[in-house]
């Protein structure tokens, strides 16, 4: 907090003008050039997929991949109750395996 009263209190020791209202709008006309310059990167999906794959952790892949196979599966068995179930319990004994 002391060093913000005296950056504050070095700052109020200076007094500058406005600036003119054309040199206001030529900085925002050229950095408005400038952004409009500037070229978008176009990296592939592929690239992108593979470098954000590099982070997580593989124990998080599969329970993912798990997570789909469970959802699959049960979304397969959705007129039949008792195949839910039954599916069901070859998952839970699956996971016990493991």
């Amino acid at each position: 907090m002391r060093d913000r009263d005296d950056f504050s209190q070095m700052l109020d020791q200076y007094h500058v003008s406005p600036g003119r209202e054309s040199d206001i709008s030529m900085t925002i006309l050229l950095g408005r050039d400038i952004m409009g310059r500037m070229v978008r990167s176009k990296t592939p999906f592929s690239i992108l997929l593979r470098e954000q794959a590099r982070y997580i952790s593989p124990c998080l892949w599969v329970t993912q991949l798990a997570a789909v196979i469970v959802t699959i599966l049960f979304s397969a068995n959705l007129t039949g109750t008792h195949l839910q179930y039954r599916n069901y319990s070859k998952v839970s004994f699956m996971a016990c395996q493991s």
